[in-house]
């Protein structure tokens, strides 16, 4: 079972597991489908499912191949709710993290740490746990976008123009040429 820790449907910081979720509706030889697919919360998991389930049950048949693909269809997404049912409800009071001035400035030092141990393979979500437990009033969510917007920086300062040619060195040298006098011209 793949956990996270935000929910992909609705932002929130709380208990998430991966699912799919898919609609179907035929319309005699052509058909329209639509997926939900990510870390859902127990919240996103119920408003996806019956979204998705009662528009397949009663507009999914109505097509020559929608009539082979939505029971399956209908099979996956009840599988994958009650998959979910016992997965722990979203905590009272849960909310969409955010990154403020007080929480960069408490990871900021920790990010060497961060990125070291997320080199060296540990996974996200438990890197995200053991720093935002010992940082006081950080949350898991904040540190997760706070790797995320560095990771954005970092990608960004790779990509940015340096406003001239690029340096081909030629085969064997080992620095630059020094840079030519400049002169007054009188």
């Amino acid at each position: 079972m793949s956990t996270g820790i935000l929910c992909q449907g609705c932002g929130v910081e709380a208990p998430t597991r991966y699912a799919e979720y898919h609609q179907n509706i035929g319309a005699l030889v052509v058909r329209f489908g639509k997926s939900y697919k990510g870390q859902l919360c127990k919240r996103c998991m119920h408003k996806y499912f019956w979204q998705t389930s009662l528009t397949t049950l009663f507009l999914g048949p109505w097509g020559m191949i929608s009539l082979i693909v939505t029971p399956f269809f209908l099979i996956n997404n009840v599988a994958r709710y009650l998959a979910a049912l016992p997965m722990p409800a979203v905590p009272p009071g849960a909310r969409v993290p955010q990154l403020d001035e007080a929480t960069i400035a408490a990871l900021v030092p920790r990010v060497e740490e961060l990125f070291g141990r997320l080199n060296a393979g540990e996974p996200l979500e438990s890197v995200a746990a053991n720093v935002a437990g010992s940082t006081p009033g950080v949350t898991p969510g904040q540190v997760l976008l706070f790797v995320a917007q560095v990771a954005r920086q970092a990608a960004a300062q790779r990509q940015a123009p340096t406003g001239g040619f690029p340096v081909v060195m030629p085969a064997g040298a080992t620095a630059p040429p020094p840079p030519l006098p400049s002169t007054p011209v009188a």
